[in-house]
């Protein structure tokens, strides 16, 4: 027997609340962190925490929720697991958006690499996990 259309548009709307309240909130909004007061240093500081809050923290996110999934990727294709660690390195370096600024290209080539030969993307990160699921910072 086919569905009503009552139960249909039920579901619909259940389903948009769940997706509504599943997205990511940003609690580093600008309106909630640069208040009266702060000097020109602090806003500037505050400025950066938001941007990583809305675009740099997209690394802890997928480590905490999917590693392997991520895992199977960077062990997959050597182009993707390259780019991978380059843009940390970029991302990570103090560098004006070039990180050969900050580390030689030799130097990046040989992590890049000694990643790539040793199959060992994916497993160092199960080996940084399970180290930091014992250290308690209460």
């Amino acid at each position: 027997m086919g569905r009503g259309s009552d139960e249909l548009d039920g579901e619909a709307a259940g389903a948009e609340a769940c997706r509504d309240s599943s997205e990511p909130s940003n609690s580093l909004s600008p309106a909630t962190t640069t208040p009266a007061g702060y000097t020109a240093v602090e806003q500037a500081a505050l400025a950066q925490l938001v941007k990583y809050g809305s675009d740099g923290s997209g690394y802890a996110s997928i480590q905490g929720t999917r590693p392997q999934t991520l895992g199977y990727g960077l062990a997959d294709s050597p182009i993707g697991q390259a780019m991978w660690i380059y843009e940390k390195f970029q991302a990570w370096s103090d560098n004006k958006g070039d990180p050969a600024e900050a580390i030689s290209v030799d130097r990046m080539l040989d992590d890049i690499s000694l990643y790539w030969l040793t199959d060992t993307a994916a497993s160092s990160r199960v080996c940084t996990t399970r180290v930091s699921r014992r250290i308690s910072f209460a």
